[in-house]
């Protein structure tokens, strides 16, 4: 996985801003019309630094689903600035054919490069996330906030708000949930969310783009991985906003996952309810695991 990452990033970025030593690097003897739109998408960067926390904003490992959702109004911003200045004179906020056009033209020109056409669609998808759907947010926000930024408290909090924006001008927070009980063996604890549940759907039924719209009712998610003697156990535990959701969630994601198990694991799902919201639980573990007698509790926090 290193290797894939190495390889990936060497053919795949131009240049990066440093939030820890404040410094701002391009590859040496890059065509000069891509160095201008990494300058300018880096130097927003540089430029959001100077407002905001960048190092500990990413790397907060407490939320992968908020931290994504913060990468995408960075990434987004500066994606923006940098079309910009590739095409001054534009009114890009609004151009709704411009949008349609650079997708797939990016799309296009990503699986045109060898590490990133044979990279799994998880990584590809993840790495497209940030840009793309940030940029779509940010242009809906400039739009709908003009002269203000997504900042602080404004920030977004799931990548639910980032592909739904009218569900980050409801107000629609995301239901923070919590393991009871010990820790012993655990090795993460985290949450999914929205975009991931997104990606893992179109990986079950081997789709070859991710389908973001309509939403799906996610209301919160939280996982914890196990270290065990024969293999990783996962837990996982989702809420959603209504009832028809948490089925819509089993009939197309966890029934089609319960059958990928393989020897020595199983999968286990079942419907429960948390803080008066309809949740599913599902376990993937091995089925020696001495938890399968005691499953962890998820509770509201």
């Amino acid at each position: 996985l290193r290797r894939l990452f190495l390889d990936l990033y060497t053919e795949q970025i131009a240049g990066f801003y440093d939030p820890d030593s404040r410094t701002l690097f391009a590859v040496q003897g890059g065509d000069p019309a891509q160095l201008r739109l990494v300058l300018a998408h880096e130097l927003v960067h540089a430029l959001q630094h100077q407002y905001l926390p960048l190092d500990s904003i990413l790397h907060d490992s407490t939320d992968s689903d908020r931290q994504a959702a913060a990468q995408a109004v960075l990434e987004g911003q500066a994606t923006l600035a940098s079309l910009v200045a590739l095409v001054p004179g534009m009114d890009l906020r609004t151009n709704d054919a411009f949008w349609t056009t650079f997708r797939e033209q990016l799309r296009a020109q990503q699986i045109g490069t060898s590490v990133y056409a044979r990279a799994p669609m998880a990584i590809r998808e993840g790495l497209t996330f940030p840009y793309v759907d940030g940029a779509e947010f940010l242009r809906w926000f400039d739009k709908t906030h003009p002269g203000e930024v997504p900042f602080g408290a404004r920030m977004p909090v799931s990548t639910e708000q980032i592909l739904h924006p009218d569900r980050y001008s409801s107000g629609d927070l995301p239901i923070t949930l919590r393991f009871r009980g010990d820790t012993a063996g655990m090795t993460l604890d985290d949450t999914f969310g929205e975009f991931d549940i997104e990606l893992l759907r179109a990986q079950l039924v081997g789709a070859a783009n991710v389908r973001t719209d309509p939403a799906i009712g996610w209301g919160g998610d939280r996982l914890r991985v196990y270290r065990t003697n024969v293999g990783p156990a996962l837990v996982w535990v989702t809420v959603w906003d209504e009832p028809r959701y948490a089925d819509q969630f089993r009939t197309q994601i966890a029934g089609p996952l319960s059958r990928t198990a393989r020897a020595g694991y199983r999968i286990a799902v079942d419907s429960q309810e948390i803080g008066g919201k309809a949740a599913i639980r599902i376990v993937v573990a091995p089925t020696a695991w001495d938890k399968w007698k005691s499953l962890p509790e998820v509770e509201l926090r």
